[in-house]
């Protein structure tokens, strides 16, 4: 019997194991690959139930079936609370009903997970220590607040669209991941698998550019401008002249999304580096840093630029302080083999106009930080309701814009757009979420020795999390199927502590070395 209880649990780790893989090397083409997409996210859950089949006795399952219950009496008693103050247009019966069919498999999914965590837990599954607990606890506690938001919303169709599509998929599959990690194993195949899409993206996003450039009279340069490439004419200030100005965006479809992925890719070369064990792999691992790079600097992002200074600085301090100097090495080079587009984006960040222009997107974010602000203000208990189209709809109906076709449909900082769509309790939550996140990798840093390898993935994981926190701050990046892979990076962040006493320090050591285990 525990021998089949011991297959069982492997299989079913192997299988959300490899779902997750598949799930990362699909995210850069968002709905290119919806269908494998959606089936590897199944998976991810089938893996998981396989897990809980044989280890789980009759009365997890009547609970998990009463919390269920229980807790659609609990939302109908708050939408009918948001009827009877007005704030729903529609009935009780049909907020529920529109709840159940688009959310309530999920939600089903999402109680058996936590119940499995939280209550229930086999004794096959090792025991977390208290920081994990309390990290996956804040996760569940700002998708529950969220959720609710959802019911309360001004349009719950719409947001529980989102909820279905964004929110559930990504707090199952980061509390499923939690469970699935317990070995530098893991950790390699799933880094690895971020590192050669990224890369293989990265590279044909910066050669389509120069095709679009340079390819010839033969190419669609139509289709290259409208789906590769955003095209904006802008005014040199010193000549008083238009000029094109393009902005890499494919295949993410915009290019802010396009720099959160590609600052995300180049810190990955950072842990692949120490994933990879041949050194003249290592070496063209190194070299391959330039990609995501050049491709980050093409989208001209500055928020993008600003998130990687920040990341550069926080791997410096982290790893040797001294060393400072290197990054104004890199600054300096970068500067010198920049082309002239991204030179003059570089300088507009320290001219006045870019600040007091109406049409500048430094002045349009301060708009929208401040008309966030004042939904926080008017609704902070569970703001409008989650779903970035209620975001828009609410702004353009009570925020009247000079533009009529001016349409914001976030608030360009993540914790601002959580707070003005779920309310300040979704916000503190989540704010408390990335805090801990910060003190696990510092938990991870700290029980490791100066220069090992333990220490320079930790420190890796840290620039890591400070590039998604600092670039979050000034776009909302938490959305599309780039919010699947943060949060599934979230997820190794949580676990790192355990992990980093498995990474062998000889480079030739052992699976059975690289198996986490417990503290003592």
């Amino acid at each position: 019997m525990e021998r089949s209880r011991a297959m069982t649990e492997k299989v079913g780790r192997n299988v959300s194991l490899s779902a997750l893989a598949v799930i990362l090397a699909l995210v850069p083409f968002q709905d290119r690959f919806e269908i494998p997409r959606h089936a590897a996210e199944f998976a991810v859950l089938g893996g998981f139930l396989v897990r809980l089949y044989g280890q789980m006795g009759r009365r997890f399952w009547v609970t998990a079936a009463l919390c269920f219950v229980g807790s659609l009496c609990l939302f109908g008693a708050i939408a009918a609370a948001s009827v009877y103050s007005g704030r729903a247009t529609e009935n009780v019966l049909q907020i529920m009903t529109s709840f159940i069919t688009q959310v309530g498999a999920l939600y089903l999914f999402m109680i058996l997970v936590f119940l499995s965590q939280f209550v229930f837990r086999p004794e096959m599954w090792r025991v977390h220590e208290r920081p994990i607990k309390i990290t996956l606890a804040l996760a569940w506690a700002f998708g529950i607040i969220v959720i609710i938001s959802a019911i309360c919303s001004t349009d719950h169709h719409e947001s529980f669209r989102f909820v279905r599509k964004y929110l559930a998929p990504y707090l199952l599959v980061y509390a499923i991941a939690v469970e699935t990690f317990y070995s530098w194993r893991h950790y390699r195949i799933l880094l690895t698998t971020i590192y050669l899409t990224g890369i293989i993206v990265t590279s044909a996003s910066v050669t389509a550019r120069y095709l679009y450039n340079y390819g010839g009279h033969n190419l669609r340069r139509e289709f290259l401008q409208s789906k590769i490439l955003r095209s904006d004419t802008v005014r040199d200030e010193e000549t008083n002249r238009e000029h094109e100005e393009l902005r890499n965006q494919w295949p993410l479809g915009h290019h802010n999304r396009l720099c959160s992925y590609a600052l995300m890719i180049a810190v990955i070369v950072w842990l692949q580096f120490f994933v990879t064990r041949d050194w003249e792999l290592k070496t063209l691992v190194a070299i391959s840093a330039v990609v995501p790079i050049w491709c980050m600097l093409l989208t001209l992002t500055r928020g993008g630029w600003l998130a990687g200074l920040a990341a550069a600085l926080a791997l410096i301090v982290v790893i040797n302080w001294r060393s400072i100097w290197v990054l104004a090495v890199v600054a300096a080079l970068t500067w010198a083999v920049s082309p002239a587009v991204v030179r003059n984006r570089m300088v507009s960040a320290f001219r006045p106009s870019t600040y007091t222009q109406p049409k500048e997107s430094v002045r349009t974010r301060w708009e929208i930080w401040g008309i966030s602000l004042e939904i926080i203000r008017r609704h902070p208990l569970l703001g409008i309701g989650a779903g970035w189209e209620v975001f828009q709809d609410y702004v353009r109906v009570h925020f009247a814009s000079d533009d009529p076709t001016k349409s914001e449909p976030h608030a360009h900082n993540n914790f601002l757009c959580i707070g003005a769509e779920s309310g300040v309790g979704a916000m503190a939550a989540f704010i408390a979420f990335t805090a801990l996140l910060f003190g696990q990798i510092g938990r991870a840093v700290r029980q490791t020795a100066r220069q090992s390898k333990a220490r320079f993935v930790s420190a890796g994981f840290f620039t890591l999390l400070t590039a998604i926190t600092v670039y979050g701050l000034t776009n909302y990046s938490l959305r599309y199927t780039i919010g699947m892979e943060i949060w599934i990076i979230f997820a190794l962040m949580t676990m790192l502590p355990v992990i980093a006493r498995a990474i062998p320090t000889d480079e030739r050591a052992s699976v059975e070395a690289e198996v986490a285990k417990p503290a003592t």
